[in-house]
């Protein structure tokens, strides 16, 4: 009998990519010959869950998961869950603060992280998580038949990414309380200034001269 795993879409945000991701997730564990269960959270039957959770599972995904604020019959899921989970995290850490502080000592909770300095993160600031690997998105399969030669593309690269101007964001610091603006304009400052730095770095360097 092929080993389970059950792949969690609890998150339609960003024009369903997370859908889109885990449905190439599973289509990758099928091809290896695992017998992959998906799983809506946000609408999927109750019922239906409690009976994928008495099976065994040789791995557990989410993305950006909400599994532990999650409840199932008000009791925390991951203590239902028999096999171990790992939340594969689209963005920085401090964004999925209000769950990953929720990880109790005993959830056999992983994380992956997109960033080098995003694994830093979660060691340094939630001892809970049982560990925290680096692996960076992967693309997806595209059928031959829809594939252009390079040759016959209209641009040379696509960049897909979300851009704030600079300006812009001195603007919406300048207008926050002063307890919150002078930290914000030191960190924006020295990213302006600084154009190899990231974020954790600067944050960091805030800290550290403001001791």
């Amino acid at each position: 009998m092929a080993e389970k795993i059950l792949i969690f879409q609890s998150n339609k945000a960003s024009y369903s990519s997370y859908i889109s991701f885990a449905t190439h997730c599973l289509q990758a564990f099928e091809k290896l010959g695992y017998d992959v269960v998906n799983y809506d959270l946000a609408e999927g039957n109750p019922a239906d869950l409690k009976e994928l959770l008495k099976d065994n599972y040789k791995l557990v995904l989410d993305f950006n998961s909400n599994l532990p604020e999650t409840t199932l019959d008000d009791m925390p899921i991951l203590g239902l869950i028999n096999g171990p989970v790992f939340d594969w995290l689209l963005d920085h850490p401090i964004y999925h603060h209000k769950n990953l502080r929720k990880v109790g000592e005993k959830d056999n909770f992983n994380v992956i992280c997109l960033d080098e300095e995003h694994v830093t993160y979660v060691k340094e600031n939630y001892p809970n998580v049982k560990s925290v690997k680096f692996l960076p998105v992967i693309g997806g399969d595209v059928p031959e038949d829809k594939m252009v030669p390079f040759i016959q593309k209209s641009n040379d690269v696509a960049f897909f990414g979300t851009y704030t101007d600079p300006d812009e964001m001195k603007r919406m610091v300048s207008e926050l309380p002063t307890d919150v603006r002078e930290p914000n304009e030191w960190v924006l400052d020295l990213l302006t200034r600084d154009h190899d730095i990231t974020f954790y770095r600067a944050c960091r360097a805030y800290l550290d001269e403001h001791k």
